[in-house]
């Protein structure tokens, strides 16, 4: 698991664990494979910088056990930081690390049938003007992309202003297919130390849907604030 570390301010702290006990996980972070010299894992590793942790476990004997986990961190402003706000909102969503195409990969925060929303603390003040948010799509499961989005950006979080919002029509929430989509809100260059992001629910799915009158869920990954 990687999550924003309460240690090391902008840091995310990964932690890697394996159920078997007879095998010792050892680790890389310059993107080579592990082997049986390579670094052991004994406790949560705190990266501050874009890096690839890979991991893999071993015998005593040096044979590797199976396969190997490769977990790339992304940085950009929001990386690390702290959520406040929404109990909905984990710290999974600036941990740096992107979900698959798998909402039950414990990198994807999730919710059905309402509206959201979290602040996302930057610390000092920095100049902004791009909110990337990763959606899932996933037709078969009632996992749709929201009704809309909401930035708004404050110095003191306490007043804050609108900066950006997208609103989706039905036919381009609701359809067909399993795939990741990144929502892009850009808006002119702004000095900010608080991002607010309202997310707005769509609703139940349609009577055309394979879930007609289900409440249709979101499933987000990453923040990404440049």
């Amino acid at each position: 698991t990687a999550v924003p570390s309460v240690r090391a301010p902008k840091s995310v702290e990964v932690a890697l664990e394996c159920i078997r006990p007879d095998v010792t996980i050892r680790y890389t972070l310059d993107g080579k494979e592990p082997d049986a010299s390579s670094r052991i894992y004994s406790a949560p590793l705190e990266i501050s910088c874009e890096d690839t942790v890979k991991a893999a476990t071993f015998f005593d004997d040096g044979r590797k056990a199976g396969k190997t986990l490769t977990l790339p961190i992304i940085r950009n402003e929001a990386t690390a930081c702290r959520i406040t706000g929404n109990a909905d909102a984990a710290p999974i969503l600036t941990n740096g690390v992107r979900g698959s195409l798998r909402q039950s990969d414990f990198e994807w925060t999730a919710w059905t049938g309402k509206n959201v929303d979290f602040t996302i603390e930057l610390g000092d003040s920095k100049q902004i003007s791009q909110v990337e948010v990763g959606t899932l799509t996933n037709y078969c499961m009632g996992v749709h992309k929201p009704k809309s989005f909401e930035v708004e950006v404050s110095a003191d979080g306490e007043n804050f202003v609108t900066v950006a919002k997208r609103v989706f029509p039905d036919d381009e929430i609701f359809v067909d297919g399993n795939f990741v989509e990144d929502i892009v809100l850009g808006f002119e260059p702004v000095k900010a130390s608080y991002i607010r992001i309202s997310v707005g629910s769509a609703g139940k799915c349609p009577s055309n849907h394979v879930r007609p009158g289900m409440d249709s869920k979101v499933c987000l990954d990453e923040v990404m604030v440049r």
